[in-house]
């Protein structure tokens, strides 16, 4: 056996003299951050770190301050590494979206209340859902595991709050005396005392028993957060009509009123030496020094609602969490982000790509952001909307991009300066553009059924045309200037444009179940391809005939696109995936999954590779085979 085991030793040393060894496999793709790229792409725009694919509707930091925990509108729990941002797990879809979460004092579980009246137990360890909290017949609409570990607090609809045992959630007694449903709940550090504000605009102090303590009354709305100081000395509450307040636990008397906040507090904490109190609410962060009641900083970055924030074990850095699906973190001493990267907030909802092939722009929540390719390098952001972006377009001579945004104007921004202008007439939202071949006339499509022309060169409103009785979700134009636009109505209407912005109604094609979300021509124009929110892609002549239908989606389709050569299908689904199909057959010969969510947008750069933007707020480009 040794001779043998020599003979072989010798042998392995002898090929690799040779260079005869086997070829080791090649890592995975990553992006700048290093993260994997899913397979089939190139490169990553933007960057999945304190990201969610949906709006965060609860957060919570483990108590070793390492792991962060978002609860998000996909009915998911996703795990993020505290130092890096890094995605560490998620669960599969819950019954419903967590409304609260909690971790347990030693790390291992989390409870998560879900807009479905179930509360679920959550292994951290591998994020699966191992159990529900049993015999629960109301909406629980606030969670928290006690400083021990041995007890759940749930505020329960019938307007109490439910104690059970833990681990094996037997209902240990109800805390009964509020007029509505409790809204928010804390424990003391000690665990003795169980604070639950109300809709009833009231706190109430509990012992953990079950005895009623005192009432804490003074606000105008309901009490929609609670905290209690790690010392067990105060009590801060925040109400839906953004106050704050201080309290003395021991007698309940009012200490302080915390003005700022212009919507409801989301959550309240305090740093865990006591010295400071973080609120959330509206757009804003606020940190107050508990000694004075002084405001010593205000956090704004979030471009939507903030829902959670939590200070490190340190107390030097804070989190925050948003609908706008970003976990933001500060510097607690300045307020200044640690955090930055050239990455939109939110769902990329479009992407579109210059003629030439070496730029792409894409739109998320009130910023346009280019990009060089195929580097994926950080160009310039263009600013000027005050809502969402719907849509994008390059003028076909590639030195102008039009947008189109939720706050109901057009833009047309030069690539050259970045300067913008605005484009008069729409009182609407802006869902959709496309510029004629020429690229002399640019029409958007916008909710109250019309689409709007205008001369591109002055911007000068050329012509409205009520083309839908419902929102025109998209616009596209053939090779031969025939218009095509598709609407939340179920049709597509085609015009012939006869020079200028004169457009005659040519045809109406009943094409879909559900609402039209998107257009593409064949480069021949000969061919009109449509998505739907039925879960359907269907080509069609200009005759209005059906050709045929691309199908495999599994959700609503976003987006559609033919390759330049006419030869390739794309289509962007909310189930997660990008499929590619052969344009002549209708078969499908490619299925690409890797955004963290739905796939919002997608668009051809050249014939072999592809642009997508999704819901987890990055653009994928992708080689296509």
């Amino acid at each position: 056996m040794l001779a043998l085991l020599a003979t072989l030793s010798s042998a392995a040393l002898l090929a690799r003299a040779r260079g005869d060894e086997p070829p080791k496999a090649d890592a995975p793709a990553a992006d700048a951050q290093g993260d994997a790229l899913p397979e089939g792409a190139t490169a990553r725009l933007g960057t999945l770190r304190w990201r969610a694919p949906d709006e965060v509707r609860c957060f919570a930091l483990s108590h070793d301050g390492k792991v962060l925990a978002l609860g998000c509108a996909d009915r998911t729990v996703r795990f993020l590494d505290s130092q890096e941002g890094k995605h560490l797990r998620k669960t599969d879809r819950l019954g419903g979206a967590p409304v609260s979460i909690s971790f347990s004092p030693d790390g291992k579980a989390l409870v998560a209340a879900c807009d479905d009246r179930s509360v679920r137990i959550v292994v951290v360890a591998d994020g699966s859902s191992a159990r529900e909290v049993p015999n629960l017949r109301d909406t629980v609409s606030q969670v928290s595991f006690s400083p021990a570990g041995n007890a759940l607090a749930l505020a329960c609809a019938d307007k109490s709050v439910h104690v059970h045992s833990y681990p094996d959630g037997k209902l240990l007694r109800k805390l009964e005396d509020a007029k509505d449903e409790p809204t928010s709940l804390a424990y003391s550090s000690s665990g003795e005392t169980i604070v639950a504000g109300g809709k009833d605009h009231v706190a109430r102090l509990w012992k953990s028993d079950g005895k009623l303590l005192r009432k804490l009354e003074g606000h105008a709305e309901a009490v929609s957060a609670v905290s209690v100081s790690p010392d067990g000395a105060l009590v801060a509450s925040g109400s839906e009509d953004g106050s704050v307040f201080l309290w003395k636990l021991a007698d309940g008397k009012l200490l302080k009123k915390l003005e700022g906040h212009s919507d409801a507090v989301s959550q309240i904490v305090f740093a865990r030496d006591g010295r400071f109190l973080a609120t959330a609410g509206d757009r804003t962060v606020r940190v107050f020094r508990v000694s004075d009641s002084k405001l010593v900083l205000r956090l704004e970055g979030h471009v939507g609602r903030v829902t959670g924030v939590a200070f490190s074990n340190d107390g030097k850095t804070l989190y925050s969490s948003g609908t706008d699906q970003i976990v933001r973190v500060w510097d607690a001493s300045d307020g200044k982000p640690q955090k930055t990267f050239d990455a939109h907030a939110g769902t990329v909802l479009a992407v579109a790509v210059s003629p030439d092939g070496k730029t792409l722009a894409s739109g998320a929540h009130d910023t346009i952001r280019l990009w060089e390719l195929p580097s994926g390098k950080p160009g310039h952001t263009l600013e000027g909307h005050s809502g969402p972006i719907h849509a994008l377009a390059f003028s076909p001579d590639g030195k102008t991009l039009a947008s189109g945004s939720e706050d109901r104007t057009a833009r047309i921004f030069s690539l050259e300066t970045g300067e913008g202008r605005k484009l008069s007439g729409t009182r609407e939202r802006v869902l959709s553009l496309a510029f004629t071949p020429d690229g002399q006339t640019l029409a958007a499509g916008c909710s109250d059924g019309t689409v709007h022309l205008w001369e591109s060169e002055t911007g000068k409103e050329a012509k409205v045309i009520r083309a839908h009785d419902d929102r025109v979700l998209a616009v596209a134009f053939s090779s031969d200037f025939v218009l095509a636009t598709g609407s939340k109505d179920r049709t597509i209407q085609l015009f012939a444009m006869r020079g200028g912005a004169d457009a005659k109604s040519i045809k109406t094609i009943d094409a879909h179940k559900s609402a039209v979300t998107s257009l593409a021509f064949s480069p021949d124009g000969k061919t009109v391809l449509s998505g739907s929110r039925d879960r359907t892609v269907r080509m069609h002549g200009l005759d209005g005939k059906a050709i045929r239908a691309l199908e495999g989606h599994e959700g609503e389709v976003a987006a559609v696109a033919f390759s330049r050569d006419g030869k390739t299908a794309a289509t962007a689904c909310a189930d997660g995936k990008l499929r590619i199909f052969d344009a002549a057959a209708g078969t499908l010969t490619k299925e690409l999954a890797g955004h963290a969510g739905a796939v919002s947008s997608l668009a051809f750069v050249g014939d072999g590779k592809l642009a997508t933007g999704g819901a987890d707020a990055t653009v994928l480009l992708w080689s296509l085979p």
